[in-house]
Formats: C-alpha cells, structure tokens, sequence
C-alpha cells in the first residue's frame, strides 16, 4: 500500500543516511521503525500505585476546617 508522510528535511537526510550505512531502502526503514514502536508498545505495562491508604476516619477534627498553612505548620514545624 502507499502511503505519503511528511518529515522534516533534517529527519531525511538522517534516515536516508542511515539506510545508505546499513544497505536497507527508506521503506524497510520506516515499516522497521513502525514495526519496533508497536512491539514495545505491547510489551509496556501501565504504571499502577499501589494503594497506600491507612486505616482511620479522616482528619482530626481540631483539623477539619484547618487551612493549608495551618497543617503544613502543624506536621513540619516543631514546638519548643
């Protein structure tokens, strides 16, 4: 089947120089490149987070209606 694809003139000149080095024709070229994009493309599995939820009921609720600084001082900065 044919097909037209645009490529930068930069991104030609690097494949056809490369199809030149290894005795292959532009065609061979991008179905190769095609065909390893899709294989890998399978192969990936998604990223999944592990559930890292604790066991509780929320906020305290001194802390329910608290404002973000007032957390942010609460957890990280140290009474004396």
């Amino acid at each position: 089947m044919k097909m037209s694809i645009k490529l930068s003139s930069e991104l030609l000149r690097a494949a056809r120089a490369f199809a030149m080095r290894t005795d292959i024709t532009l065609n061979e070229l991008v179905e190769r490149g095609i065909r390893q994009l899709l294989e890998n493309e399978a192969k990936h599995t998604p990223f999944k987070l592990r559930d890292a939820s604790v066991k509780g009921n929320g906020f305290n609720k001194d802390f329910l209606d608290a404002s973000r600084h007032h957390l942010h001082q609460a957890a990280y900065i140290q009474t004396t």
